[in-house]
């Protein structure tokens, strides 16, 4: 039980470097295919959708939810 304890220490704390190190963006593209996707960026990996890409959020949905995780994890908001 030590060893699994052990190993769910360190998994965590890599997650959190992960996220701690990385930013929340927001991409947002106006016109006739108007698309508004919450991204948070990776190191290495490139830009990770925390929504569905085929979802149409308006800014009011989309706002508050990346304050929410911004906030929490204590990194600033990008608007592209």
């Amino acid at each position: 039980m030590s060893f699994y304890g052990i190993a769910g220490l360190f998994i965590s704390s890599c997650l959190w470097c992960t996220m701690t190190w990385n930013s929340i963006k927001i991409e947002v593209r106006e016109g006739i295919y108007a698309r508004r996707v919450l991204y948070m960026e990776i190191r290495g990996l490139g830009d990770v959708p925390l929504t569905r890409i085929d979802e149409n959020l308006t800014p009011r949905e989309i706002k508050p939810m990346a304050a929410e995780l911004a906030y929490f994890l204590r990194v600033p908001i990008e608007v592209f």
